[in-house]
């Protein structure tokens, strides 16, 4: 294979790379201004599209903004399992001590019995 196809291959697959990606946030933003039109009106499903957020492709940054704010609204609903889950998941992501702390602060933890 020549240096030219070879190139032409990288190129292309960096290419389709990035359609990946643009569909993933296509997806999750419209996702995300559904469940901000139906917030006041119909809080369950309000949650289940919070949800449904966290679920898509995004930047490690992004899915942590995405969890947390599931993470919140879930625990407004008192649905502490569903809350617990994306607790666990923001921390196992770990994308950065920033983000992490700005859900979590040692006062506010307790220990489980």
């Amino acid at each position: 294979m020549g240096l030219a196809k070879v190139a032409a291959l990288l190129l292309r697959n960096y290419h389709i790379g990035c359609c990946h990606e643009c569909r993933e946030y296509n997806i999750a933003l419209r996702t995300e201004m559904k469940r901000r039109e139906v917030a006041t009106s119909d809080p369950q499903r309000a949650a289940e599209l919070a949800a449904y957020f966290t679920h898509a492709k995004l930047e490690p940054y992004h899915t942590a903004l995405a969890l947390g704010s599931a993470m919140r609204i879930f625990a407004k609903l008192k649905n502490y399992n569903s809350c617990a889950t994306f607790c666990r998941r923001l921390l196992e992501l770990n994308s950065t001590q920033k983000a992490s702390r700005a859900y979590f602060k040692p006062a506010d933890c307790q220990p489980i019995k």
